[in-house]
Protein backbone atom coordinates (compact mmCIF):
# COMPACT_ATOMS: atom_id res chain seq x y z
CA UNK A 1 0.00 0.00 0.00
CA UNK A 2 1.44 3.08 -0.85
CA UNK A 3 1.50 6.64 1.97
CA UNK A 4 1.02 9.77 0.15
CA UNK A 5 1.97 12.76 1.78
CA UNK A 6 -0.29 15.06 3.81
CA UNK A 7 -0.38 18.61 2.81
CA UNK A 8 0.14 20.77 6.09
CA UNK A 9 -2.87 22.40 7.01
CA UNK A 10 -3.73 25.22 9.60
CA UNK A 11 -4.30 23.51 12.58
CA UNK A 12 -1.24 20.86 12.15
CA UNK A 13 1.06 24.43 12.13
CA UNK A 14 -1.00 25.89 14.59
CA UNK A 15 -0.22 22.62 16.87
CA UNK A 16 3.65 22.35 15.86
CA UNK A 17 3.58 26.15 17.19
CA UNK A 18 1.90 26.01 20.40
CA UNK A 19 3.80 22.99 21.29
CA UNK A 20 7.41 24.05 20.15
CA UNK A 21 6.15 27.29 22.39
CA UNK A 22 5.18 24.45 25.47
CA UNK A 23 8.27 22.83 25.01
CA UNK A 24 10.28 25.39 25.35
CA UNK A 25 8.64 26.90 28.27
CA UNK A 26 8.76 23.46 30.20
CA UNK A 27 12.55 23.20 29.13
CA UNK A 28 13.23 27.18 30.51
CA UNK A 29 10.95 25.99 33.84
CA UNK A 30 13.17 22.65 34.37
CA UNK A 31 17.10 23.75 33.38
CA UNK A 32 16.82 27.65 33.51
CA UNK A 33 19.01 28.32 30.47
CA UNK A 34 20.25 31.53 29.97
CA UNK A 35 19.08 33.30 26.82
CA UNK A 36 15.78 30.78 26.23
CA UNK A 37 12.56 32.78 26.44
CA UNK A 38 13.88 35.24 29.18
CA UNK A 39 11.41 37.75 30.19
CA UNK A 40 9.50 38.85 33.88
CA UNK A 41 6.58 36.89 32.70
CA UNK A 42 8.31 33.69 31.39
CA UNK A 43 10.57 33.39 34.90
CA UNK A 44 7.48 33.11 36.85
CA UNK A 45 5.52 30.48 35.11
CA UNK A 46 4.90 27.26 36.80
CA UNK A 47 5.00 24.00 35.11
CA UNK A 48 1.19 23.40 34.67
CA UNK A 49 0.64 26.28 31.89
CA UNK A 50 3.66 24.86 29.43
CA UNK A 51 2.05 21.43 30.01
CA UNK A 52 -1.36 22.54 29.11
CA UNK A 53 0.25 24.18 26.06
CA UNK A 54 1.95 20.90 25.09
CA UNK A 55 -1.12 19.17 25.58
CA UNK A 56 -3.10 21.69 23.01
CA UNK A 57 -0.55 21.92 20.34
CA UNK A 58 -0.37 17.71 20.51
CA UNK A 59 -4.12 17.60 20.59
CA UNK A 60 -4.48 20.01 17.07
CA UNK A 61 -1.50 17.98 15.32
CA UNK A 62 -3.53 14.91 16.44
CA UNK A 63 -6.58 15.88 15.11
CA UNK A 64 -5.62 17.70 12.22
CA UNK A 65 -4.42 14.11 10.87
CA UNK A 66 -7.71 12.67 10.34
CA UNK A 67 -10.43 13.13 7.77
CA UNK A 68 -13.39 15.48 9.52
CA UNK A 69 -15.90 13.07 10.02
CA UNK A 70 -13.65 10.27 11.92
CA UNK A 71 -13.47 10.29 15.97
CA UNK A 72 -9.81 10.65 17.54
CA UNK A 73 -9.54 9.00 20.75
CA UNK A 74 -6.31 11.24 21.66
CA UNK A 75 -7.98 14.36 20.52
CA UNK A 76 -10.87 13.45 23.16
CA UNK A 77 -8.14 13.17 25.78
CA UNK A 78 -6.50 16.17 25.00
CA UNK A 79 -9.98 18.19 25.34
CA UNK A 80 -10.96 16.83 28.46
CA UNK A 81 -7.12 17.58 30.22
CA UNK A 82 -7.45 20.82 28.92
CA UNK A 83 -10.75 21.49 30.27
CA UNK A 84 -10.56 19.17 33.66
CA UNK A 85 -7.30 20.03 34.61
CA UNK A 86 -8.16 23.68 34.90
CA UNK A 87 -11.08 23.32 36.49
CA UNK A 88 -9.38 21.19 39.31
CA UNK A 89 -6.58 23.80 39.64
CA UNK A 90 -9.20 26.57 39.69
CA UNK A 91 -11.36 24.46 42.84
CA UNK A 92 -8.38 24.28 44.63
CA UNK A 93 -8.52 27.95 45.04
CA UNK A 94 -12.27 28.64 45.04
CA UNK A 95 -12.75 25.58 47.98
CA UNK A 96 -9.02 26.09 49.63
CA UNK A 97 -7.63 22.62 49.25
CA UNK A 98 -4.29 21.01 47.74
CA UNK A 99 -4.88 18.43 45.38
CA UNK A 100 -1.35 18.42 44.94
CA UNK A 101 -1.08 19.79 41.01
CA UNK A 102 1.41 22.60 41.64
CA UNK A 103 4.51 21.86 40.55
CA UNK A 104 7.35 24.05 42.22
CA UNK A 105 11.22 24.44 42.31
CA UNK A 106 12.65 23.46 45.09
CA UNK A 107 14.00 26.71 46.48
CA UNK A 108 10.50 28.46 45.97
CA UNK A 109 9.06 29.59 49.15
CA UNK A 110 5.41 31.07 49.53
CA UNK A 111 4.89 34.78 49.53
CA UNK A 112 2.27 37.61 50.94
CA UNK A 113 2.23 38.24 47.02
CA UNK A 114 2.13 34.58 45.37
CA UNK A 115 0.45 32.02 48.67
CA UNK A 116 0.62 29.16 45.83
CA UNK A 117 3.76 29.08 44.46
CA UNK A 118 3.51 27.25 40.91
CA UNK A 119 -0.76 27.05 40.59
CA UNK A 120 -2.13 28.74 37.73
CA UNK A 121 -3.91 31.62 38.76
CA UNK A 122 -7.70 31.48 38.71
CA UNK A 123 -8.05 33.93 35.45
CA UNK A 124 -5.58 31.26 33.66
CA UNK A 125 -7.66 28.46 34.81
CA UNK A 126 -10.82 29.77 33.11
CA UNK A 127 -9.43 30.80 29.67
CA UNK A 128 -9.86 28.67 27.03
CA UNK A 129 -7.27 26.01 27.76
CA UNK A 130 -6.47 26.94 30.81
CA UNK A 131 -3.86 29.96 29.52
Amino acid sequence: MKRTFQALNTPMVAGALVAVFGAGLALQWGVRLPGLLESPFFGKTGLNGPLLFLVAGTALIVGAQHRSGARNRWTEIGAVVLIGYPALILSQTLFKIDLGLDFVRVPTVATLDNLHPGRLSPNASVAPGGN
